[in-house]
């Protein structure tokens, strides 16, 4: 008997708008939306034979699942796939580490004959030497062409402060031994000697299009649901819905579906109850924010403003704060998903802007607190 889930009812096969990234087969579906000029530049790629390349966007833009793709791709080239996960590495010796181990994986994987001749690698201890792995690496390389696939490379090694190293390994990897990563494209923004040793280091970088408007992010929505529709998908949203989708997220798809599946799964579908939804969500982020951080969040809100603009909104408020210390909260506001910031092409400055959303749930907060009082009130008379 098949078990009733909350999608299942709502009339799709699984649940459209799950924040996980799409597994390498769902990559290969109508599931995964767009991207069409992504995934020719990364099917071209493979059929090479060496090179590496970087798929680069905002956070939570779908770099994962593109990566995904492209690990089913090079699986149906018949090429040996290494997938490590950055993500469980801290330093230079673990991701030198790690790699051998995956090789090794593979190596006794593909013919256990070499099991005794692997053992010396197995055992390496922290005197790891770069060109022990590259003669690893070497013995299955040699005939075999082979993919190395890594996610989110700038989270396990500081991109900033290891991009040297990054291209020094790179460059001593066996020609066919092609590399495929990914990387936050805030890491690179604005610093121009990062940007050179990219350019250095790989092909070419693979930049997914932003999210940053209604049409859009219509068509990754939409898409989603009809993908995993049983039958023929009616349900429509309002503008206004996608419109707070994204002021609240810059177009940041993991978010969006965070809220789309609360909202989903409700029923009710108008903006109130949008808004309402990200309220319940966000609310362990709000409690993190104090009043003076609420103050430069309504300053903020809604608009593009500068460092001076904002102290002079805050000034409006009764509010006196110093520019760096107004940079400061912005600055950690900015890391908690609440102000995004970024160079304006015209003046040069830094500007920032906070979800015009966000006066909105203040709004239901104080609401709801003024009638929780009310509440006690009455009880106490």
């Amino acid at each position: 008997m098949e078990q009733k889930t909350w999608y299942g009812e709502k009339g799709f096969t699984k649940n459209p708008f799950s924040s996980e990234p799409l597994t390498k087969e769902e990559a290969m579906t109508k599931a995964f939306v767009d991207r069409t000029q992504a995934k020719k530049d990364l099917e071209k790629f493979i059929q090479e034979k060496s090179g590496a390349v970087i798929i680069m966007s905002e956070i939570g833009h779908g770099k994962s699942s593109i990566i995904n793709f492209a690990e089913k791709v090079a699986e149906n080239s018949s090429k040996v796939v290494l997938r490590l996960d950055p993500r469980a590495n801290e330093d230079k010796i673990c991701f030198l580490k790690s790699l051998c181990k995956e090789v090794i994986k593979k190596i006794i994987n593909h013919n256990n004959d070499n099991k005794n001749i692997l053992n010396d690698f197995i055992k390496l201890g922290d005197e790891y030497q770069i060109q022990s792995l590259m003669n690893c690496l070497k013995y299955i390389f040699d005939e075999s062409p082979s993919v190395l696939i890594m996610d989110d490379l700038d989270k396990f090694l500081n991109f900033k402060k290891h991009i040297e190293f990054i291209k020094e390994v790179i460059d001593l990897l066996p020609k066919n031994l092609q590399i495929i990563t990914t990387g936050d494209i805030n890491q690179v923004r604005g610093n121009s000697q990062i940007v050179s040793i990219l350019y250095s280091t790989f092909d070419f970088p693979i930049v997914l299009e932003e999210v940053n408007n209604i049409n859009l992010l219509k068509e990754f929505i939409y898409g989603r649901m009809t993908a995993y529709s049983k039958e023929t998908m009616n349900l429509q949203f309002d503008d206004n819905i996608f419109e707070t989708l994204l002021d609240r997220t810059r177009g940041n798809l993991r978010e969006v579906f965070r809220y789309l599946s609360e909202l989903l799964k409700s029923g009710n579908y108008a903006q109130d109850n949008l808004i309402r939804t990200i309220l319940k969500i966000d609310i362990v982020r709000l409690e993190l924010i104090d009043e003076r951080d609420k103050n430069i969040l309504l300053s903020a809100s809604g608009e593009n403003k500068d460092l001076q603009e904002i102290k002079k909104s805050l000034k409006e408020m009764n509010i006196s704060l110093t520019l760096p210390t107004i940079r400061a909260r912005l600055d950690e506001l900015h890391q908690n998903c609440w102000i995004y910031k970024m160079k304006s092409k015209e003046s040069k400055k830094i500007i920032y802007s906070a979800p015009a959303v966000f006066k909105e749930m203040i709004k239901i907060i104080d609401e709801d607190n003024n009638i929780s009082q009310s509440l006690n009130h009455n009880k106490l008379e």
